[in-house]
């Protein structure tokens, strides 16, 4: 008589994922590990950057360069649900790596995503992370295109490196007349720069403090 086997308890306690694809030195570490987390869970299962970004010691930055990873070489693609012109739900689908990049047990050492096998769909999207850090809105066409030109000359992990420390420079204009245009930021390869010079008004604020806390002492003395 045929064997039918029921379900136990340990059925959704164990993964099971390729050797190659934890082997693949085309992918960091980072997204190694992002792929063999989500792979833990059961099909249906609600998953987002948000979600991801809360379960682990990585910002939401990290997860999002992670995922753009995975879907390069093609472990990781998502679909959104569009119903009556709106937008629903985005499913999160795992598989085969790209079939023009097949993978051996031992794949070569390559450390940084190849360039050349960035769609121009996948280009796009990565330039939408950039675009959403970057601190001016300005002639996004443009900027779209000194991008895809930086691409060639850096790596996008380098490249959003250099955006997030530039956003969050303590010495970035208040103003947004005085940040450079994106295009020209992309253009000058500047995720390479160092940090901002310190602003005058806040060299002055600096010294102004100092006075008054020797103004303070002086009377302290007295």
């Amino acid at each position: 008589m045929p064997i039918k086997r029921g379900r136990h308890s340990w059925d959704d306690n164990f993964a099971q994922i390729k050797n190659s694809w934890l082997r693949d030195e085309r992918l960091s570490f980072k997204a190694r590990g992002l792929l063999a987390y989500i792979e833990t869970h059961t099909p249906e299962w609600n998953i987002s950057v948000s979600w991801l970004a809360g379960k682990s010691i990585e910002g939401k930055d990290a997860i999002r360069s992670a995922i753009h990873e995975l879907e390069v070489y093609g472990y990781l693609s998502r679909e959104q649900e569009n119903i009556g012109g709106r937008f629903g739900e985005v499913t999160w689908i795992t598989q085969e790596p790209l079939a023009e990049n097949p993978l051996a047990e031992n794949p070569p050492l390559k450390k940084t995503i190849d360039k050349n096998t960035i769609e121009k769909n996948k280009e796009r999207e990565l330039f939408d992370e950039f675009w959403n850090l970057y601190p001016k809105k300005t002639d996004k066409q443009l900027a779209f295109r000194q991008f895809r030109r930086a691409l060639n000359r850096a790596t996008f992990e380098d490249i959003i490196a250099g955006v997030i420390k530039y956003a969050s420079d303590p010495n970035l204009p208040h103003e947004k007349r005085f940040i450079k245009n994106p295009s020209t930021w992309l253009n000058a390869d500047a995720w390479e720069n160092g940090p901002l010079p310190e602003r005058k008004n806040q060299k002055k604020q600096t010294d102004w403090e100092a006075l008054m806390k020797y103004a303070e002492e002086s009377d302290a003395q007295d």
